[in-house]
């Protein structure tokens, strides 16, 4: 029987990252989709339509729907990069610890794929500002904006009527 390797884990942790951003970037291609069809619906039917209370209730309902989407497309988008974050510093300290390189390795060789690749990571505004994180978490915010002030302006337009 073959015995678990360094090099094995240090494999599966390349492509559990890979897989990680790969669902992340998918999911929020889902997301976009999902939220420009829901925002498309409510606009054709609220400009038009004849306002009547049930038509009202059911573009408020569309709105609550898309808070609550946005919400749990948050709560993923950070878990996931929890996930990201963890599978690269676990990847990152297989390659600063030489004892867990491969015993054909050979020494000139540069094994710090991962460091390497985000080693722009450093630099504390692109940390701060853009990093997929808070890109994940601040598009549903955006998105939970407009479905609220839409929300109030179907709260105003039933006043009206």
């Amino acid at each position: 029987m073959k015995m678990i390797q360094d090099s094995d884990i240090y494999n599966s942790l390349i492509q559990l990252i890979i897989h990680d951003e790969l669902i992340t970037w998918t999911r929020l291609s889902a997301f976009l989709t999902y939220n420009s069809i829901l925002i498309l619906t409510l606009v054709i039917v609220f400009t038009n339509s004849h306002y009547t209370s049930l038509l009202l209730i059911f573009l408020c309902i569309f709105c609550i729907i898309g808070v609550i989407v946005c919400i749990f497309f948050a709560i993923l988008g950070w878990r996931g990069r929890q996930f990201l974050e963890e599978h690269i510093t676990l990847a990152v300290n297989i390659e600063n610890d030489p004892k867990l390189w491969p015993k054909d390795f050979k020494q000139h060789q540069p094994i710090n794929k991962v460091k390497e690749k985000f080693k722009y990571l450093n630099n504390q505004y692109i940390k701060r500002k853009a990093c997929s994180k808070n890109i994940l978490i601040g598009l549903p915010i955006v998105f939970i904006i407009f479905y609220i002030i839409f929300f109030l302006i179907l709260l105003f337009s039933s006043l009206c009527v």
